[in-house]
């Protein structure tokens, strides 16, 4: 018997560390004013972040008005839960932050993040480009594009069926879906 209990074990552990190497959203860091949430509030926060299917664990820091959730494999991201669950303390997220890792997909037009388990998908997205015009708007996807040099990137991992870690702020989340990640950092791992 106690073999058995032995075995289950290896076996239970073997598979918990291979969903865990292939975490697929692996943190969200939710962001608001410093100082508008006290103490009260930020028990208030850690309690509703704690009941979404997706998190895990919270890690809160008051003096920096930020949390992060370590997100559980395998469980789609939504933002609309994301908010109603933040809304119900009375706060406003100013930036939410993602790193996410996964596989690349691509069109004639846009990039894809696939993440890893669950499937979520993310519209990838650059930094803010400043229009010749001198009439940026801010809130257009448009205005966004991925560099040549990060297409090429992310074309080669494509082709290589390599993973790829995206880190960065979601976009205008409030608009999903789709849902869009401004690519901030991308780290590509050896061919599967």
């Amino acid at each position: 018997m106690k073999k058995m209990k032995i075995y289950v074990l290896v076996l239970f552990t073997a598979l918990f560390s291979q969903f865990s190497l292939f975490a697929n959203i692996q943190t969200v860091t939710l962001r608001w004013t410093a100082g508008q949430c006290s103490s009260s509030c930020i028990r208030g926060l850690t309690d509703q972040y704690n009941k979404l299917a997706g998190v895990s664990s919270v890690q809160m820091d008051q003096n920096a008005g930020q949390a992060i959730l370590t997100w559980r494999p395998n469980v789609i991201f939504s933002y609309p839960q994301l908010q109603a669950a933040t809304a119900m303390i009375g706060i406003f997220l100013q930036e939410i932050r993602m790193r996410v890792t996964g596989t690349i997909t691509h069109d004639d037009q846009n990039f894809a993040l696939i993440s890893i388990g669950d499937g979520t998908t993310f519209q990838l997205l650059g930094p803010l480009t400043p229009s010749s015009s001198g009439m940026t708007i801010i809130a257009n996807p448009a205005t966004h594009p991925l560099p040549p040099y990060l297409q090429e990137q992310l074309l080669t991992a494509e082709n290589n069926q390599q993973i790829v870690t995206v880190e960065g702020p979601l976009f205008e989340a409030h608009r999903s879906p789709p849902l869009y990640l401004i690519a901030g950092s991308v780290s590509v791992e050896n061919p599967r």
